[in-house]
C-alpha cells in the first residue's frame, strides 16, 4: 500500500485534521456583527425583564371584628412605610431581645390603625377583640414588608 492510499483510507475512516484557526481583523468583526444585527428575527426574542413595581403605601385594608353579639367593629389599616414599620418593631424590643406586646401594640395603634382615629391600647379595656385586631395588624404589616 502506498503512502497516499494510507492517507486516503485514514481520512475515509474519520480521522480528520482540525481546521486551521484564522484571525479576523476588527473591520471584519464589525462587518459580521452589522450583518447579524440586520438579519430578520424569528419572533423568538425574549423581552428584557422589567423591575417589579411595589406599591406598599397604595391601599388601605379594612379589618372587621365581629363580637359574640354580632356587632361589627371596623378598623382601617394603613401601612406606615418600611422605615416606620421597622422602627415600631425596634422600639418594642426589650434589652433581652423579646418583643414587648404593650409597646408593639401602642405602635400599631398610633401608626397603623387609622380608623377609628386616635385609638389607643387602653381603649381595648371596653372593646372586644384585642388579640384578633392586633394579629390582623401584624399580618397586614408583615405582608407589606415582605
Amino acid at each position: 500500500m502506498t503512502e497516499q492510499t494510507q492517507n486516503t483510507e485514514t481520512q475515509a475512516i474519520g480521522t480528520t485534521q482540525p481546521a486551521p484557526v484564522t484571525t479576523a481583523t476588527p473591520a471584519q468583526v464589525a462587518a459580521i456583527q452589522s450583518a447579524q444585527s440586520n438579519l430578520p428575527t424569528t419572533g423568538n426574542t425574549v423581552p428584557a425583564p422589567e423591575p417589579v413595581q411595589i406599591d406598599r403605601l397604595g391601599h388601605n385594608e379594612t379589618f372587621t371584628f365581629t363580637d359574640k353579639n354580632g356587632f361589627n367593629w371596623d378598623y382601617e389599616l394603613q401601612f406606615p412605610g418600611v422605615r416606620k414599620a421597622y422602627e415600631i418593631l425596634d422600639n418594642a424590643r426589650m434589652a433581652n431581645g423579646v418583643l414587648s406586646n404593650s409597646l408593639l401594640y401602642d405602635g400599631y395603634c398610633e401608626n397603623v390603625i387609622v380608623k377609628p382615629a386616635g385609638l389607643t391600647l387602653d381603649d381595648f379595656d371596653n372593646r372586644p377583640g384585642l388579640d384578633e385586631v392586633m394579629e390582623a395588624v401584624d399580618t397586614f404589616c408583615g405582608k407589606r414588608l415582605s
